[in-house]
């Protein structure tokens, strides 16, 4: 059993959760003011608008929290283009900057090269492949992503290149010159002769220059932009222009790089859950420049960037916002805690100086008014004041037992002459220290006021109240010490050892705990002796002076009136 107890007291140390034991003030574990319910009630209000502001931000994908950054790749991954994100229009524009089409001054041939790298014989082999790419006149028909048909429709489409996306499926770009695997778009545009002709009969070459002269060359790609806000998705397409000028003295190459776009959403509520987007938009172009000895006028690459432009866009999670909001709870806690603390410090010792203390407005008024109840004593009262102090007033025995029946009846008669002023100084005295029990009832109570002139830098040392203030507070302060209160405990202790001697110490000390029903017998009685009324109880207490007790509970109550019955006493004992 011992072992038992022992393994339970040790398996209880490790409970997180104890309770600690508090002290009560009027049966209350904490004090509580009106202003600290009101900052209590501000405080949660608050507190619930931030919650309901964070549990809509919870669900509320339109504003998320992003951060960009750029990767280089020496070997960009694979991407497929298709009708639906990737658009290309493009042609020559004469000198009043229209468009038009005409194999008998120009021809036009696209192709897809694909560069890889094959063994033979142990050895690496550059293998390239051209994959001829289909082109056609362009209609509206052709544009198949619908959020770009405005931006096209301003060209003249019939008059433009377009890709024919019903005689291929796909457009790979991968990979860079210098990687093992490179894909890439290219477009070459030819003088008409007879070697490049498509089957249409070429003009003369001087009319051919003179029709080339003062040309552009026009072209229009699908491309994008970043839109964050958007939960489903981050691109919104967009039309990128280029224009140049051509001639048939000088070739010209024009690199188009269309820059690798990711856009990584953790769209988790607890833990990670990444969604990936990818697309290609317009990044740069370069174009050099030679002198033209052939045919071939322009060459056009389209291929891809080696430098990536990543967005990672997060939303709120459920454990960031309960962090989130018990730090403000500990913020606002804090600072409400800070304005309540010293109303509510001034608030408890209010109360405890209010219940603990009688604090006295016009101390000069009780004692007037005591002192013009001594001077009717003494105009009153014509024989000894112990008549009214015992209410059976105890006859001189040393009388003669044979005085005539005559003399007993005069003593009777002027014992009922005295009575007379007798009981009306008890009366009075019983008005009066009925008045001292309601005055006590209604002792002067100090308000927030009073409490506030306490402050050191508007106190007046002129004012009695703000003086028994100040000092009931240091009191206070010093018996709520609880090296005060020890040295209490300690008193009480020496207190039994002055009073009982050793025998009763040991019986005080196995005195049995006091049971219910005599705890509910006590209570009873007590509520039956606070039933008599106050003028009853001070008569009682009057009529035995002789106890020890009374005398100490009437010089408690009013010390005057205690200073006069004594000289009454003293007065009577001397005649």
């Amino acid at each position: 059993m011992k072992k038992q107890k022992v393994f339970i007291k040790g398996v209880k140390k490790f409970d997180l959760f104890a309770q600690p034991i508090q002290m009560l003030v009027n049966e209350k574990e904490y004090h509580q003011t009106i202003f600290g319910s009101i900052l209590t009630l501000g405080l949660l209000l608050l507190f619930s608008n931030l919650l309901y502001t964070k549990l809509i931000s919870l669900f509320d994908r339109n504003n998320p929290t992003s951060l960009s950054s750029e990767i280089y790749h020496s070997q960009p991954e694979k991407y497929e283009l298709f009708p639906q994100n990737f658009t290309m229009t493009f042609a020559f524009q004469n000198s009043t900057y229209h468009t038009y089409i005409d194999d008998s001054i120009y021809i036009v041939k696209a192709h897809l090269v694909h560069k890889y790298e094959q063994m033979v014989d142990g050895n690496k082999n550059e293998v390239w492949n051209k994959q001829e790419l289909p082109i056609i006149k362009c209609s509206s028909d052709m544009i198949k992503q619908k959020d770009l048909s405005e931006y096209f429709s301003h060209l003249d489409l019939p008059t433009n290149y377009c890709i024919d996306w019903n005689n291929i499926d796909k457009i790979n770009l991968e990979g860079t010159f210098d990687a093992p695997a490179y894909q890439y778009i290219l477009i070459q545009f030819f003088i008409c002769t007879e070697s490049t002709k498509n089957g249409q009969q070429c003009k003369e070459q001087e009319e051919i220059k003179k029709a080339l002269e003062q040309n552009y060359f026009s072209f229009q790609i699908s491309s994008y932009t970043t839109n964050l806000k958007n939960p489903n998705s981050p691109y919104n397409p967009k039309g990128q222009d280029l224009f140049t000028t051509i001639s048939s003295n000088i070739y010209k190459e024009i690199s188009i790089y269309l820059e690798p776009l990711t856009t990584v959403t953790d769209i988790g509520l607890i833990e990670t859950e990444l969604e990936y987007y990818k697309t290609l938009r317009y990044g740069r172009h370069t174009e050099m420049l030679d002198l033209n000895s052939n045919d071939l006028i322009m060459n056009v690459v389209i291929r891809l960037d080696t430098t990536e432009y990543i967005d990672y866009r997060t939303y709120s999670k459920i454990q960031e916002i309960l962090a989130e909001l018990g730090g403000l709870w500990q913020v606002l806690f804090s600072l409400f805690y800070i304005i309540s603390k010293p109303i509510n410090k001034i608030s408890i010792y209010l109360e405890l100086i209010n219940s603990l203390f009688e604090l006295n407005d016009s101390p000069n008024k009780d004692q007037n008014q005591c002192q013009k109840h001594s001077s009717l004593f003494r105009q009153e009262q014509p024989a000894s004041p112990l008549s009214f102090q015992i209410p059976q007033i105890q006859i001189n025995q040393q009388q003669n037992q044979f005085q005539s029946k005559i003399n007993q009846e005069k003593l009777d008669e002027n014992q009922k002459a005295l009575n007379k002023p007798q009981k009306t100084i008890l009366a009075t005295y019983t008005s009066y220290l009925q008045k001292i029990i309601i005055r006590k009832k209604k002792k002067l109570e100090f308000g927030y006021f009073e409490a506030f002139q306490t402050l050191k830098c508007i106190i007046s040392y002129d004012n009695q109240k703000i003086k028994q203030f100040k000092q009931a507070q240091k009191q206070i302060m010093g018996q709520l010490n609880i090296v005060e209160i020890l040295k209490k405990l300690r008193d009480i202790d020496k207190l039994k050892h002055i009073i009982f001697n050793e025998n009763q110490r040991i019986l005080f000390d196995s005195f049995p705990n006091i049971q219910d029903q005599q705890i509910e017998d006590q209570l009873e009685g007590f509520d039956q002796q606070h039933k008599l009324t106050a003028q009853d109880a001070i008569l009682q207490i009057i009529g035995d002076q002789n106890n020890e007790m009374n005398q100490k509970l009437l010089a408690s109550l009013d010390q005057t009136v205690s200073n006069l019955l004594k000289n009454c006493q003293h007065e009577h004992s001397e005649k």
